[in-house]
């Protein structure tokens, strides 16, 4: 299967094909099956900014320790992206924490 069928898959099913564990596509099929789509969708955007301050934290640690390196620019564009992804899952947590009555902040 070629990047291009890959993403055709992932389209289609919802599911990034080879890359995320099992457990990880259980959790989200238990969280999305669960009847309550608010609750599903906050605690979904929740995991997606955490996950995306891991990313980006190791990342950053990672382009610091790289300056001078050929690798560096790599690894501070993945930061930059990262936490660019942090700001948006938390609005994205805090418009599905709207839904569910937790006041903006909250976290």
């Amino acid at each position: 299967m070629d990047q291009t069928d890959k993403q055709a898959e992932e389209q289609t099913t919802g599911k990034a094909t080879g890359q995320i564990p099992t457990e990880i596509e259980d959790l989200i099929a238990r969280l999305t099956a669960s009847g309550d789509v608010a609750r599903a969708t906050y605690e979904l955007a929740a995991i997606a900014n955490r996950i995306s301050a891991v990313v980006n934290k190791l990342a950053h640690t990672r382009a610091e320790e790289q300056k001078g390196m050929p690798d560096w620019a790599r690894w501070a564009k993945l930061s930059n992206a990262a936490r660019d992804a942090v700001l948006r899952t938390a609005t994205v947590r805090a418009a599905a924490g709207e839904l569910i009555g937790r006041t903006k902040g909250a976290g």
